[in-house]
């Protein structure tokens, strides 16, 4: 799991444990579908916190014992916890950056609770409305959106991973998304005649078309847009429906850690205290060749069978170059 995954997991599995005061490795582990290592690491990282001064009597009690956990508060972390009025009007301004980003018209579908939490918080601080967060759309943002809410196709230059120049492409975009502080865009193409994922960042010019799609196009967006209705999540799995991604599992060494929390990762395991297996996938390979000279020696490809030996090619091909 990435950092901000383990600390979402974290909370939810403090948030079931504390009431029952006692349950097992297993137990927790069950409940929140992860593996019992991953609990006792987890655990072990909210055994540090508490609340200031620090001190032992301030922190999280958590005994395992025998494959059984007990949780205690303490009687600091025990009640309910009193914010000033600078702490709530932080809290505030911070719910509402993160309500501001999300896609205009998906806010009150996808943040209900959240919705629900700023408007009894601005009550009790008496600050409803008085307070405005607006956060900086990327380029064409507004322009993506639009097309998406009318139905429209739209010319756009691309500068796709890998490739020298920009393309020019016709498109019908039809979800926009945000995921690790870039925006994204799913779309038909019109070039490619299947679906395809665009960064907003780079695009180099977006303007409108006229073009209108012929029959057998509407149809296939049409089964475009139904597909779209049911697009996971997980921005992995995304990228692993893209026409032509491979599915590459690897092994890499400790010091390439920046890989888990940077790539969206189907999976990854913990092999030892040196190296990580990762599954991942990949659309562009010389993107992928890029990220493994990147990463350096110790790289074992496992999978798929023709990529297996990329990494000791790219590492070949470069020394010919320096050769040369």
């Amino acid at each position: 799991m990435k950092a901000s995954e383990r600390l979402a997991v974290l909370f939810s599995m403090l948030a079931w444990l504390v009431p029952r005061g006692t349950a097992s490795v297993e137990e927790i582990a069950k409940a929140h579908e992860i593996s019992q290592a991953e609990v006792i690491s987890l655990l072990e990282l909210a055994a540090c916190c508490g609340v200031p001064p620090y001190t032992p009597d301030t922190l999280l009690e958590l005994i395992v014992e025998d494959g059984m956990v007990q949780a205690n508060l303490g009687k600091e972390l025990g009640k309910p916890r009193r914010i000033s009025v600078s702490e709530g009007l932080s809290l505030v301004t911070s719910i509402k950056a993160l309500i501001a980003m999300q896609p205009q018209g998906q806010t009150e579908a996808a943040m209900p609770e959240l919705e629900s939490a700023l408007a009894k918080l601005e009550a009790a601080l008496g600050t409803h409305e008085s307070i405005e967060v607006q956060i900086a759309s990327p380029a064409h943002f507004s322009t993506i959106k639009a097309a998406i809410d009318a139905a429209s196709q739209l010319e756009i230059e691309y500068y796709a991973v890998g490739m020298p120049t920009a393309s020019k492409r016709t498109v019908r975009p039809l979800d926009l998304f945000s995921q690790d502080g870039n925006w994204y865009f799913d779309a038909w193409c019109f070039s490619a005649r299947d679906m395809r994922i665009f960064r907003l960042d780079r695009l180099v010019a977006v303007s409108s078309t006229s073009r209108e799609a012929d029959e057998e196009e509407a149809l296939l967006i049409q089964e475009a847009m139904e597909k779209a209705e049911s697009l996971p999540s997980d921005f992995a799995e995304r990228f692993s429906r893209e026409p032509g991604a491979s599915i590459v599992t690897m092994v890499v060494p400790s010091r390439a850690r920046w890989v888990v929390e940077s790539l969206p990762l189907a999976e990854h395991e913990e092999l030892d205290a040196d190296r990580v297996r990762v599954t991942l996938p990949v659309v562009n390979l010389a993107w992928f060749k890029r990220m493994l000279l990147s990463i350096g020696p110790g790289i074992e490809i496992e999978s798929p069978p023709e990529l297996i030996s990329m990494a000791a090619t790219a590492s070949m091909e470069i020394l010919e170059l320096y050769r040369s």
